[in-house]
């Protein structure tokens, strides 16, 4: 797909760091997978903001987020990897910074799992006890399994309408307000 038919510019949702501490199964999933082989497409992710509430990963336009830091809860610095699955089936990575006072492991080892899964397939798990995630298996790539989709046509798949906040009057800058 031409990205020029996107919904989501990746300038638009390209934002400062936030000030920390303030503030349906889609067509291709934000998640971090779980019981699968997965690789991160090399240079293929973006700085943003994001929330996650009530089980949906929500994309913040760069002037809503840069307006409402540190006046909603949930609202997170995050960096957005493109994935793809062993089987071919594109995701996104959202690998979020910890707010002041939580524990920066899950996401420092989900850092680093991004940055190896660049040159192999990986598989993952939780790792409660040590609150990190840890590379359980990986297996070389064998052949062309680079995707033809570009970072912005999956982000604007895996956030529809409903879960890209790019205007005032979005119900969930109501939900997440900090009174």
């Amino acid at each position: 797909m031409n990205s020029n038919n996107t919904r989501i510019k990746l300038n638009s949702i390209k934002s400062k760091k936030l000030n920390p501490g303030q503030g349906g199964s889609l067509p291709v999933r934000v998640m971090i997978p779980k019981n699968t082989f997965f690789r991160i497409i090399p240079d293929s992710n973006i700085e943003t903001a994001v929330a996650y509430h009530n089980n949906h990963w929500y994309l913040f336009h760069s002037d809503i987020s840069n307006h409402y830091a540190g006046k909603l809860k949930k609202l997170s610095n995050a960096t957005l990897y493109q994935g793809i699955t062993d089987k071919g089936e594109e995701f996104i990575l959202p690998v979020v910074e910890p707010w002041p006072g939580y524990a920066d492991s899950w996401y420092n080892s989900l850092q680093n799992i991004a940055q190896q899964a660049q040159d192999k397939y990986i598989k993952i798990e939780k790792n409660n006890n040590q609150d990190c995630y840890d590379i359980i298996d990986s297996k070389r790539i064998i052949g062309n399994t680079n995707t033809q989709s570009t970072l912005e046509h999956v982000i604007d798949k895996a956030f529809p309408d409903p879960y890209y906040v790019d205007y005032d009057a979005h119900t969930l800058l109501d939900e997440l307000y900090i009174d």
